[in-house]
Order: C-alpha cells, then structure tokens, then sequence
C-alpha cells in the first residue's frame, strides 16, 4: 500500500481534556513540503509578506473532532487594469 502523501496538509483535534483554562480547545500538527518551505524562506529574505491560504473539512467518514487542513499558496484576486474607464 503506497504512503499517503501528508505534504503540505495537517489535522487538528478538538482537545476534550484541558489542563488549564487557557489551554488551547483545538491542537493538532501540519507538514510543510520542502517546495513550500522554500517558497516561504525566498518571501521571507526579499521582506514580503507571507500568507497561505488554509482550508479545512470534516473526515468523510462523518466524525467529529477533528478537521483536515491543507494549505495553497494565496493569491491576491487580479483586476482587469484594460477595464479602468468608466462606461458613458
């Protein structure tokens, strides 16, 4: 049976049991690819911002307590700069 491929995904798991009230109600872990890791050291160096975007699901099987996470690279939505005029 072949790995499953945990690159750039993660879970997180609703945590039952705190041990103190300010402990977080959610806590889980994320992989980075060693592609993404790059891409944010070569953002970091040249001092732009670095934001990904995160997705999250409920497990198929229909059980709760825990959401799947997955990340992509954000892109900002483009504009149409040929369609700046205003219509008479």
């Amino acid at each position: 049976m072949a790995d499953y491929d945990n690159r750039d995904k993660g879970v997180i798991f609703f945590r039952k049991e705190k041990k103190t009230e300010k402990a977080p109600d959610w806590g889980g872990h994320f992989e980075f690819s060693t592609d993404t890791l790059k891409k944010l050291i070569e953002k970091a160096k040249a001092g732009e911002p670095i934001k990904y975007n995160i997705s999250g699901w409920w497990p198929k099987d229909g059980t709760k307590g825990r959401i799947g996470l997955s990340v992509d690279n954000y892109e900002p939505k483009k504009t149409d700069s040929l369609n700046d005029e205003v219509p008479f």
